[in-house]
């Protein structure tokens, strides 16, 4: 009877500790980035407004067309092979401010510079 008894707590115990475990790990992932996943970054960094200036530019070239960047309303970012900066802005399209979201590339090296990869009204 005394060694099920001791069984019992140390099956209980262990149960306890896996428990405990796992709500911590739970915890921990739900609070740290994912690895590769985007996360914010600041609308005033200088590399934020070079990328978002370089998506009006290109989007203008391609749709021939006059735009200006009014301002970036939130930025995210992921590092990949290089940085792709997910960018909500308003720009002035036809003297029309709209909302557009663009995703633009930084390669790699830097020297490289960026690529426009999407451009959503």
């Amino acid at each position: 009877m005394k060694s099920f008894v001791t069984a019992l707590a140390v099956t209980l115990a262990g149960g306890l500790a896996v428990a405990l475990s796992t709500a911590a790990t739970s915890h921990a992932e739900a609070a740290a980035p994912r690895v590769g996943g985007f996360r914010a970054g600041a609308v005033t960094d200088p590399e934020v407004l070079n990328a978002a200036k370089f998506a009006v530019e290109e989007q203008a070239k391609k749709k021939g067309v006059r735009m200006e960047l009014v301002s970036v309303e939130s930025v995210e970012q992921q590092v990949v092979a290089g940085l792709n900066y997910k960018l909500r802005m308003t720009v002035k399209i036809g003297g029309q401010a709209q909302p557009v979201t663009a995703m633009v590339w930084r390669k790699v090296p830097l020297s490289e510079g960026y690529a426009l990869t999407s451009w959503e009204p």
